[in-house]
């Protein structure tokens, strides 16, 4: 069965191509306004560089090889509501994207303190063929960083401690299934 990567699919798509953030304010500056949102005291990250491809973190899309049924299954089994949440998600395949060593990195978060939002260079691993091997089950770090949360009465960062696959480039809608989960 081949791997497959994972994005959200944005509410307020213009045209069927999704493009990383640098890109979209360039296009579409009144939809980069509101994506721009989730990364609201957590500006650092905007400027931060990607040395293996020459690139900013907001010049990348990131995907998930993790399933999102899985992310659902956690957030619900924690406690968290998943209605007000994404269920259109746009899965695609590395080969069909053209995952390179050129345009992709997997970046694998850390456990951190709240409020920290430092990224080490040694976090990033450079695209190989069979990357996606061993990472498409969600991390139980991640299942126990939800359960904190909730017992914290804190929202969760939906993606925390689950591997990132970075893709340097835009994805046209009809390369890829979007799914419902």
């Amino acid at each position: 069965m081949a791997q497959h990567t994972y994005h959200i699919a944005p509410k307020n798509l213009y045209g069927t191509v999704i493009y990383p953030l640098n890109e979209l304010r360039k296009l579409y500056p009144e939809t980069y306004q509101e994506h721009i949102e989730k990364y609201r005291d957590r500006e650092a990250l905007l400027s931060l560089r990607i040395a293996s491809l020459d690139c900013l973190w907001n010049d990348v899309l990131h995907f998930s090889p993790v399933h999102p049924s899985q992310i659902r299954h956690a957030f619900k089994d924690t406690g968290h509501g998943w209605p007000s949440l994404p269920t259109k998600w746009i899965e695609a395949d590395p080969f069909i994207l053209g995952l390179s060593e050129q345009n992709a990195a997997l970046y694998f978060p850390r456990q951190r303190e709240k409020g920290d939002f430092t990224v080490d260079a040694l976090q990033f691993k450079p695209w190989f063929d069979g990357a996606l091997q061993g990472l498409s089950k969600l991390p139980e770090t991640t299942f126990e960083y939800y359960r904190r949360c909730k017992a914290n009465g804190e929202r969760p960062f939906l993606f925390h401690l689950i591997p990132h696959v970075l893709f340097c480039g835009s994805v046209d809608l009809s390369e890829v299934e979007v799914i419902s989960v």
